[in-house]
């Protein structure tokens, strides 16, 4: 089962190559968990949410003997932190208490899950872009880097054409706002390890429901990077070049003040550490829907260690309701 902002996606691990279901989910907003003050637990607010979506999931699935199954639940939003408590205690609440399902683990990383669905690439950058937030993180050697991961929040998209343009190259292009998807790329580039950083250039995969209604963003976004890395490329050539020549032309020229206002536009980016990465920029094409490229990847990983771990020693499989010793 994979929730998602928006949509609740179910399947049969080795059956389904593509959710069997996919159910349209309500919004959690502040104003959910406001609407009953009397209920203090978080994890019961979780559980009135939580409830009613997954059983609806196992009544879809009454034929296929989903219940004597070991469920794998991905929840996405928490990529670089664990499930918090709460939800963990009302998805096991229903799933291990009321539906009776032998064992359950929890997965929170949508991006960890992606590479499994394209084997075939050792290295990749996995860009996530979701409903009200874009995040990134490196696969290199067969192995997550989550070290690398960055995360941006997403703007709303404004009513008037003029605004939504300028709207979406802020959000998704513009290297001089520190919370835009292309920043967030450069930034994860950045704390990938030098030696391997052209592979993972060369594959970057895109993902998430944002790209359900914009599906021109990624080549959008990778092309305004190859740009900048070639811009990049070029002014270190020639500062290179000038300061062999006389050093101090690199230096602004003016009064302290103007120094200073000069000096400060260079601090929220430099592409210098990653000069030379422009020839190797390639955008991963697959068959694969971007807004499925998750759960078919939690599938495949679900799928081997079945195999590889029937005994649920390996991973953390939940077997019980904590809540209830």
């Amino acid at each position: 089962l994979e929730i998602t902002e928006n949509t609740l996606r179910v399947g049969i691990v080795g059956v389904d190559a593509t959710p069997k279901h996919i159910v349209p989910l309500q919004s959690v907003t502040p104003s959910f968990f406001q609407s009953e003050p009397a209920l203090q637990d978080p994890a019961s607010v979780w559980y009135r949410y939580l409830a009613p979506i997954l059983k609806s999931a196992y009544q879809r699935l009454i034929g296929f003997g989903a219940k004597e199954r070991k469920a794998i639940v991905l929840f996405r939003g928490y990529d670089d932190k664990s499930l918090p408590r709460s939800i963990e205690d009302a998805i096991l609440a229903v799933l291990i208490a009321e539906v009776g399902v032998p064992a359950v683990n929890l997965q929170c990383s949508a991006l960890s899950m992606v590479p499994y669905s394209l084997p075939m690439l050792s290295h990749m950058l996995v860009v996530s872009v979701g409903i009200e937030e874009a995040s990134c993180q490196v696969h290199a050697s067969g192995e997550n880097l989550p070290f690398t991961y960055q995360s941006v929040p997403l703007q709303s998209q404004t009513s008037t054409k003029d605004d939504a343009t300028t709207s979406f190259q802020s959000t998704y292009m513009d290297l001089n706002n520190p919370n835009s998807v292309l920043m967030a790329m450069v930034k994860t580039l950045e704390a990938c390890p030098r030696t391997v950083r052209k592979f993972v250039v060369s594959n970057i995969v895109f993902c998430g429901t944002g790209l359900c209604k914009q599906p021109h963003i990624p080549v959008a976004i990778v092309k305004q990077l190859k740009l900048a890395l070639t811009a990049a490329s070029s002014q270190s050539t020639s500062s290179s070049t000038r300061s062999e020549t006389n050093p101090a032309m690199d230096l602004p020229q003016g009064d302290d003040d103007e120094l200073v206002g000069n000096l400060q536009t260079l601090v929220p980016v430099s592409l210098k550490s990653l000069a030379g990465l422009e020839s190797h920029v390639g955008l991963v094409k697959c068959n694969i829907r971007p807004d499925l490229l998750a759960w078919v990847g939690a599938t495949q990983w679900a799928a081997h260690w079945h195999g590889q771990d029937p005994s649920l020693q390996k991973w953390k499989w939940h077997t019980e309701w904590p809540s209830k010793s």
